[in-house]
């Protein structure tokens, strides 16, 4: 698992990580604009010789650290190459790996777009979960995505965070449904684009897919809440002054659990800079998890390892509100 930043970009594109040794496919894993600095977790299958290969449109610094891995031969994760499964606009190159959800308009405002994974793009049918990254373009105002199983209620989280107009992408892991399916609720009219990069087999994972529940909300207001009402709104994370997590034993996340998967989100930041997710018994480490500027709304993905008492820490530059989700654990 790896977060790849982007920073300094001299034009608008996107970054496409993919194994060496293959050809480059229709996908993105990072998507830029000019002068941006943005960040996404992105699972990457490694090609020959344990290498990835790292693709941008635009000449741009990167900066690329690593979470997790997946050891050679496991059976728990199965990584693809990048396939492309959901492509709502039309024009040249905008297709999918099999032709379908393609060029199928804008998702409305408050709508649910139902996607099969199962079967497609290299995943499994009888997969439990998938690794998807998710791309809004061009939406008509502020709001969110979520992804969840569609045979399950939306839940109090989100996905991907965005303003009108923008283009902004995340890694989501998402457990899928009896029949193979996502759902994808979206606040405000946007185009989605969705990616699958890996997929957990049905039976005999390691990583565990649970229902995404929220569990930091440092704000306060009418539907502002956690799974549980802890953590919840605590105020705003001070510079440079690590916030301590509970994680185990909350959101369907068992006490014991050796790490999870987290959706970091940033909202209405001070000033420019980087939050750091990592296990509270050791110091923070040279690495970022999410990149934000002033008064940014942003999200990332981050596969984080918990400490013996079950928690995280959550360093960030500069004082901000944060928003933390989980999707999954391994046990």
């Amino acid at each position: 698992m790896l977060n790849v930043t982007v920073t300094e970009p001299a034009g608008p594109g996107f970054v496409t990580v993919f194994p060496c040794g293959t050809v480059l496919p229709v996908a993105s894993s990072v998507n830029y604009v000019k002068g941006l600095t943005v960040a996404n977790g992105v699972l990457a299958k490694l090609g020959s010789g344990g290498t990835i290969c790292v693709y941008t449109t635009s000449a741009t610094h990167l900066v690329v650290d690593t979470d997790a891995f997946v050891p050679s031969g496991s059976t728990s994760v199965f990584g693809i190459s990048p396939a492309r499964l959901l492509e709502t606009r039309r024009g040249p190159g905008l297709v999918t790996v099999d032709g379908q959800l393609q060029g199928v308009g804008k998702a409305g405002p408050g709508s649910v777009v139902v996607l099969q994974v199962g079967g497609r793009g290299g995943v499994a049918f009888g997969a439990a979960a998938a690794v998807l990254n998710v791309t809004v373009t061009e939406p008509s105002a502020p709001g969110f995505v979520t992804v969840y199983p569609c045979d399950q209620s939306r839940p109090l989280a989100s996905n991907v965070n965005y303003v009108a107009g923008q283009t902004v992408s995340n890694g989501v892991y998402a457990k899928l449904d009896g029949a193979g399916r996502v759902c994808l609720y979206t606040m405000s009219a946007t185009h989605l684009v969705f990616d699958a990069n890996a997929y957990t087999p049905g039976a005999g994972s390691v990583l565990e897919a649970s229902e995404m529940a929220r569990l930091l909300e440092t704000r306060t207001g009418p539907g502002l809440g956690t799974v549980d009402g802890l953590f919840n709104g605590i105020g705003r994370i001070a510079s440079r002054a690590p916030l301590v997590l509970q994680v185990a034993g909350r959101g369907g996340v068992p006490v014991g659990a050796a790490a999870v998967v987290l959706n970091v989100t940033v909202t209405e930041p001070s000033a420019a800079g980087f939050v750091t997710v990592y296990p509270c018994d050791q110091v923070v480490p040279l690495a970022s998890s999410v990149n934000y500027v002033a008064g940014a709304t942003v999200a990332n993905a981050v596969v984080a390892k918990l400490s013996p008492d079950g928690t995280v820490c959550e360093f960030s530059s500069a004082d901000t509100h944060s928003v933390i989700d989980v999707s999954a654990y391994i046990p």
